[in-house]
């Protein structure tokens, strides 16, 4: 068993994190307040080292004055604790959204539309392309709901609810993967660096 006292407060935490599948419990409480208050923690030190060596330092040592609009936005932000000047608050909102929905709309053609349909047939010298383009056209049959159901509908649209009933079991499978390797770090702290039952 490790003698180490961080080795310990790991453990501590995973298993009373992981005591909430018995039921809600004061230990579960006492770690999921200490995670939410260190996480909170991180965030704010990471904003005022982003302050400081995005904004500060580049205004007063370089002379980089495009950094007060930044630094006016994110002053702005503070409106909200005050009522009567909390409308100020959407300007800063309003800015970044602005500037994302303007490349949003730039690039989603592009890549979400014209890159998918070039993607979908430009493979069709291999069996994966005709795979591909065939589940991708059956797949659109599925959501066909206007179209009068001909016997060439009907197909498409058992073909297509094939292929999504695949996808969607595989992406189960990916996700309950991922899960178990996230998993596998806290047991590993448990049994491994706590209790070393194994190396």
């Amino acid at each position: 068993m490790s003698s180490d006292p961080w080795i310990w407060i790991q453990a501590f935490v995973v298993i009373s994190i992981m005591s909430f599948l018995w039921k809600d419990n004061p230990v579960f409480a006492i770690s999921q307040n200490f995670y939410v208050g260190a996480a909170a923690a991180h965030g704010a030190i990471l904003a005022l080292q982003n302050f400081r060596s995005l904004g500060w330092v580049p205004l007063v040592s370089q002379g980089k004055n495009v950094t007060l609009i930044p630094i006016a936005l994110g002053l702005l932000m503070l409106s909200r604790f005050s009522k009567k000047h909390a409308y100020l608050s959407r300007i800063a909102l309003a800015v970044p959204i602005g500037i994302g929905s303007g490349i949003a709309l730039k690039a989603i053609p592009a890549a979400q539309v014209l890159g998918q349909v070039r993607a979908t047939i430009s493979n069709l010298g291999s069996i994966d392309g005709w795979i591909i383009l065939v589940g991708t056209i059956t797949t659109i049959t599925f959501f066909l709901f206007t179209t009068r159901q001909t016997q060439l509908v009907r197909t498409g649209y058992n073909v297509g609810l094939f292929f999504m009933c695949v996808t969607f079991g595989v992406t189960f499978a990916t996700g309950v993967m991922t899960y178990i390797s996230v998993f596998y770090g806290p047991a590993n702290a448990v049994f491994s660096l706590w209790l070393g039952l194994y190396k």
